[in-house]
């Protein structure tokens, strides 16, 4: 435990000394412009789950990610129209994820020491430079990361367990995941990838014909496949809407 402690104490801290000087910039390139022109923005209140909603400077192109916008509303009502907050908010839910990120190749591996490379490269990569500095990304990519990590954990967990609990708690994740960014939809196909690399016992051992066990075994993605459709469908519509 203090080991674990002093590493991301200190990932933490090299991580925060990196980035420090995203927190003195302000609003830069496309967030100046939203955030000073667009009537919403300047409001501090964005309709959360309009799906028609899209923002002056998008033109045509159209986005449903409507937990961006109640975390957009969350931090604006309580901090005003200050961009430090939405940094700090990045910084803090990126190094969460970071920690996830430990937890998952744990799960996986049982390898602390890779745990520990995997949070730090992740963490530390500088190719997130986006998903730091940048306001636009930071209320969308670390808050779908959060869910989509959180939606693999309690999925593995899951299919350790089979207890009902994870398994709700994992639809839940990957709801939320997919209000943040459409890209979770992949999830699917991962976790199926890594339920047969894990459990294929389980579906050879499995009674019944071979087309009973392929049913047998997929029914537990109806509820991702179901929400998928739903997703895409919000999409597709908003889309055709602009």
């Amino acid at each position: 435990m203090k080991v674990r402690i002093f590493f991301f104490a200190t990932i933490f801290a090299v991580f925060f000394f990196l980035w420090r000087p995203s927190l003195e910039k302000g609003f830069v390139g496309r967030d100046d412009w939203e955030f000073y022109h667009d009537t919403f923005y300047r409001s501090g209140l964005i309709p959360p789950f309009d799906p028609t909603r899209v923002t002056e400077n998008l033109g045509s192109t159209s986005y449903y990610q409507p937990l961006a916008n109640v975390t957009f509303n969350l931090i604006h009502g309580i901090f005003g129209g200050q961009a430090r907050p939405f940094y700090l908010f990045g910084f803090f839910l990126h190094s969460l994820n970071a920690v996830l990120v430990y937890r998952f190749v744990i799960l996986l591996t049982r390898k602390e020491t890779l745990g520990y490379m995997s949070a730090a490269i992740f963490l530390l990569y500088p190719a997130n430079l986006e998903t730091i500095s940048w306001i636009g990304a930071i209320l969308i990519h670390p808050i779908a990361t959060f869910f989509y990590l959180l939606c693999f954990l309690y999925f593995f967990h899951f299919l350790k367990t089979r207890k009902t609990i994870r398994y709700a708690l994992a639809v839940f994740f990957f709801f939320g995941a997919c209000l943040s960014k459409i890209v979770a939809i992949g999830f699917i196909s991962a976790a199926a990838l890594l339920d047969l690399c894990f459990f294929a016992e389980e579906l050879k051992d499995a009674k019944g014909n071979r087309l009973e066990r392929i049913l047998n075994w997929f029914d537990k993605y109806i509820p991702f496949v179901l929400f998928l459709y739903y997703r895409g469908g919000l999409q597709v519509s908003n889309e055709s809407n602009h």
